[in-house]
């Protein structure tokens, strides 16, 4: 939570920050004229030219119209950033000219000038010299061509003012006019200004898509994580937004996209993440999920995004403020859902609900933003940012705990591998291994034509010693032959307790006699044994060594073993015997 706590602090510091300097005493545009007069722009920050421009509907006027003093004086003053739609009673789709006077100006000097994405079309000129367009402009549908992408401009001041005349033409949008800001300021501050959005937005679009990869990853690789599919996919959709709007870095890279389909990739938050949305939270909580609820969201938004793809921009994207409501009550719902999880105490739901709270609230932000209710900025992107950054340390720590798990099955598994091969009172191998081990050194031998041997050891006089001393100081007897055997054994062989008081070593790539040699360490050092115990006095072993033969099997080998072990008996015990 503390992490949560920590990145909700810094975006609200951001915001705030933004928001702040948005509202920063700066000179504004009154009736059409601006005085920077006071401003040194090689010190001070960018000013953005927002106020009451002059407008013209249904006119394309230059600036020799405006000298020749043909104009009369504007009869509207429309709001930048804002739409004519919104200050005047004309209809969204026309033409018209926004023009203002700088004064204040150095003559002489160089002034930048950062031109937003202005709708639909326009072209831009500074003392009656065109500096930028965008589109074609005409005052007819047909002729005209929208096209959105910012752009920087320099221009040297004549005298102490200019004038910027903006020839506007919409016919296929919702929206008209300037609606986010201009710039004004040095070259540097204005480049940097351009440069830091430009990469704001390519860091933002490579961060979520990376984590969109990560995450469809995860589902590739593990089918049932369905929830990381979808959230990957939602990821995706958010990088598909980010490069289609703001500084427009997919028409920055391809100016010749095209503009309808630049618009449809734009909407797809609007019906795409809506419902991947829902499916994400039916994947992620299913028993707080509201079943009508889902279907009813998931026919609305796939019904809205069949409508945004057939018809054309200029009308469907009159279904956007729907599309807004509906994202709006999406979201709300996905909060319930959330806090019936954080109420039954499902795992994660605590800081999922925080960060998609905060993902919320930046969403509803950029609605009412893009609607001019308020003057803030978008935040969305950031605020995914953050949500997608906590989600991911949740997939973190679920994974984690699921490999934790897993190891923690894979040590239990093989703790009881090994005590199913292991005898539990001499830590030898059991008699299971032993014939599971020759099973898989047979063939090997066989093949690669290398010696294998087998001894069978059995303790001499071990019922006399059990009636004499009691089954405990028999037990500490099987100990120590088992000590003897495994310290006496190679790193590759493998020494067994064939049941009672009879062993067993297996001894791969080693010849009867090598063997032999190593049995009669083992009966020797049991013999000496009773010099640091006197209890082991007149304890002996008697050991049968054989050599696998070709073609025989390994209970064969085993039983010609055990075959000599009791010729040792006969002749007398504590003796190695071979096998014929």
């Amino acid at each position: 939570m503390m992490k949560i706590r920590v990145l909700l602090l810094s975006l609200s510091i951001f915001l705030f920050t933004q928001y702040s300097s948005a509202q920063a005493a700066a000179p504004s545009v009154e009736e059409g004229l601006i005085d920077v007069s006071h401003i040194n722009f090689s010190e001070e920050e960018n000013i953005k030219l927002q106020g009451q421009w002059e407008f013209y509907w249904n006119a394309f006027i230059t600036s020799e119209d405006f000298q020749e003093g043909d104009i009369a004086p504007p009869l509207e003053y429309i709001s930048v950033p804002g739409s004519w739609t919104v200050d005047t009673d004309h209809p969204a789709h026309g033409f018209g000219t926004m023009r203002i006077l700088i004064i204040g100006l150095t003559e002489g000097a160089l002034y930048s000038l950062y031109i937003p994405d202005i709708i639909s079309s326009y072209t831009l000129t500074i003392d009656g010299r065109e500096f930028s367009a965008n589109g074609r402009v005409s005052d007819n549908r047909r002729d005209s061509r929208p096209q959105f992408l910012p752009r920087t401009i320099t221009f040297s001041a004549l005298d102490n003012q200019a004038e910027i005349i903006i020839h506007i033409s919409n016919f296929n949008y919702r929206k008209s006019g300037i609606w986010r800001n201009l710039y004004l300021g040095s070259q540097d501050k204005i480049r940097n200004f351009r440069e830091r959005r430009m990469l704001l937005d390519a860091s933002l679009a490579a961060i979520i898509l990376t984590i969109s990869i990560f995450h469809i990853g995860v589902f590739l690789y593990r089918r049932k994580e369905r929830a990381e599919f979808f959230f990957g996919l939602i990821c995706l959709t958010f990088v598909i937004r980010i490069i289609c709007t703001g500084e427009q870095i997919l028409t920055f890279f391809i100016p010749s996209f095209p503009w309808e389909i630049l618009r449809r990739l734009e909407y797809i938050p609007f019906y795409g993440t809506a419902s991947l949305l829902a499916l994400f939270m039916i994947s992620l909580f299913p028993r707080e999920c509201i079943k009508t609820v889902n279907y009813i969201l998931l026919g609305i938004f796939s019904m809205l995004g069949v409508f945004i793809i057939i018809f054309p921009v200029r009308i469907s994207n009159y279904s956007m403020v729907f599309a807004q409501m509906m994202m709006i009550l999406g979201i709300l719902y996905a909060l319930v859902v959330m806090v019936r999880a954080l109420g039954n105490k499902r795992e994660g739901s605590a800081p999922l609900l925080a960060a998609y709270a905060l993902f919320s609230l930046a969403v509803i932000n950029d609605i009412l933003y893009a609607n001019q209710f308020i003057q803030t900025l978008y935040t969305s992107p950031l605020g995914f940012v953050v949500f997608i950054i906590i989600q991911s340390q949740m997939l973190t720590r679920k994974f984690t705990k699921s490999f934790s798990q897993r190891e923690i099955l894979a040590r239990s598994r093989d703790k009881f591998k090994f005590a199913s091969i292991t005898d539990g009172l001499t830590g030898l191998y059991n008699v299971r291994y032993l014939h599971e081990i020759l099973e898989k050194s047979i063939p090997h031998a066989r093949g690669a034509e290398k010696p294998l041997s087998v001894i069978m050891a059995d303790v001499d006089n071990f019922k006399q010693f059990n009636d004499t001393w009691g089954h405990k100081q028999g037990d500490e007897v099987l100990k120590k032959i088992a000590e003897i055997i495994r310290t006496s054994a190679r790193e590759n062989d493998s020494p067994c307790r064939y049941g009672g008081e009879e062993f067993s070593v297996v001894f791969p790539d080693t010849t009867l006699e090598m063997a032999a040699e190593v049995s009669e360490r083992i009966r020797l050092k049991f013999e000496l044994a009773e010099e640091s115990d006197k209890k082991m006095k007149g304890i002996t072993v008697s050991i049968g060594v054989a050599q696998y033969q070709e073609g025989e099997s390994h209970d064969e080998l085993i039983d010609r073993a055990d075959k000599a072990l009791y010729e040792a008996k006969h002749r007398g015990k504590n003796r190695v015997v071979l096998a014929k």
